[in-house]
């Protein structure tokens, strides 16, 4: 069995949330996972990032929207979510990321992003419609290759 670490999500609560999507109500998620997020979450909170670069974690991919690289200035973040038949990412979500460099924000960030890996896509169907955004597999390995170049002449 592997390591185990208490759940960002519910880690605050002192009863298990049985309807936490990120550890489905055990109140435990596997370290290695933990770790790859909290890393993730870490290195956006504390290095701005260029514009368009992306994060690829599991089944997400978050790419820089801001097109500023001020350190005083909020970091925006398209959410995209790989479909489940693989075919392609659905933006389901944007999210504001600032320079606070606390533990707590780090695994709130952590915890939000495991949530939304869990979730089924069905439960962002409002979110879907109202960003209306789709990245078919061709398209973002396309983005890739261009931004590859982008970032070696950035």
């Amino acid at each position: 069995m592997s390591e185990q670490v208490k759940c960002p999500h519910c880690r605050s609560m002192l009863i298990l949330n049985p309807g936490c999507t990120a550890c489905a109500g055990s109140g435990v998620v596997e370290k290695k996972l933990f770790n790859r997020y909290h890393a993730l979450a870490t290195k956006l909170r504390n290095k701005i990032q260029i514009p368009y670069k992306y994060f690829e974690i599991e089944n997400l991919v978050l790419i820089n929207i801001s097109l500023s690289e001020d350190p005083n200035r909020y970091q925006e973040y398209a959410v995209y979510r790989r479909d489940e038949d693989g075919g392609g990412y659905t933006k389901i979500e944007s999210i504001t990321v600032n320079g606070t460099r606390t533990q707590r924000p780090i695994l709130r960030l952590v915890a939000l992003l495991m949530s939304i890996s869990k979730q089924p896509l069905s439960d962002f169907e409002s979110h879907i419609r109202a960003y209306d955004d789709k990245l078919t597999a061709d398209e973002f390995e396309a983005f890739k290759v261009s931004f590859a170049a982008y970032e070696a002449a950035y």
